[in-house]
């Protein structure tokens, strides 16, 4: 068989198992009559789209993407479908409600001896900001829209934060990046420089496999990252960096990747999540 026909055969057989998983979300659907449920189905099924989205990206994001033009999202907000995650009108009001240094972390319930110049984030991690970040986790990469929106009006006028030498992200496993197909603190980086016009760059690598951070007590989460991360080059040399991540709960990874940056010659790091757990989940009674 020739190389092409078998390129050909595996591609063919892919879209086969993302059309048999959206046949098997159908039957969990109420809102869509029977034949125009079926209409759909062929339509992707023979879409050259399919064949584009099977050979380009991850497995998670193929089929959240595949499964999104059967089944259009839901505003998380009031539950208008087919706006997306979150509709116009509710973003605006999300976005208005987030206020200058509303979410500013209290650095001393993190490290009493710690560097980092300040941390602020676009809100905390319940309600309709938790389930964009859940969302973001799980596929849905739009969701760092209204997310990086939300972070951009926490830095307010502040230049440490609105104007850093350069911005970075927190790394992830590259085996987590190819199962969703990016980076969720990346996404989130690139939509906070865009609005700002400053620079994003991957200044940190990981260094080696660690548990998941949601597994843990806080004692074991800073031995689970210790000398977990390295910088990548010398742009952060003599730079104020703002390090971005999706949330912050005890501050153990964003803390690790910032004594590593200020390892690799930075003179400041400011940190900006897009939610921050309540100090009330954590702290000692």
């Amino acid at each position: 068989m020739k190389k092409a026909s078998i390129v050909f055969t595996a591609l063919d057989l892919f879209r086969e198992f993302l059309y048999s998983i959206l046949a098997e979300q159908a039957k969990t659907c109420q809102n869509i009559s029977c034949g125009i449920l079926r209409e759909r189905l062929e339509q992707v099924r023979e879409s050259p789209l399919l064949l584009s989205v099977c050979s380009k990206k991850g497995l998670q994001q193929a089929k959240r993407e595949l499964i999104e033009l059967v089944f259009p999202s839901k505003c998380v907000c009031c539950g208008l479908q087919g706006t997306g995650l979150l509709c116009s009108s509710c973003l605006e009001k999300k976005v208005s409600s987030t206020k200058t240094s509303q979410y500013e972390y209290a650095l001393e319930e993190i490290c009493d001896i710690c560097k980092v110049s300040g941390v602020r984030a676009g809100g905390e991690y319940r309600g309709e900001t938790r389930e964009l970040v859940m969302k973001l986790k799980s596929g849905y990469r739009e969701s760092a829209i209204p997310l990086g929106r939300m972070m951009v009006v926490a830095c307010g006028n502040d230049p440490s934060f609105s104007h850093p030498d350069i911005i970075t992200f927190v790394p992830s496993e590259r085996k987590k990046v190819t199962e969703r197909g990016y980076n969720p603190a990346e996404l989130l980086a690139r939509a906070v420089s865009s609005h700002f016009g400053r620079k994003c760059s991957s200044l940190l690598v990981k260094t080696r496999k660690t548990f998941d951070q949601d597994e843990l007590p806080r004692t074991g989460r800073q031995q689970n990252v210790k000398g977990a991360f390295e910088v990548s080059g010398d742009a952060q040399k003599n730079r104020g960096v703002l390090l971005v991540d999706d949330v912050l709960t005890t501050g153990a990874t964003v803390l690790e990747c910032a004594s590593t940056l200020f390892s690799g010659g930075a003179t400041s790091v400011h940190i900006l999540v897009a939610a921050l757990v309540p100090l009330r989940v954590y702290k000692s009674k």
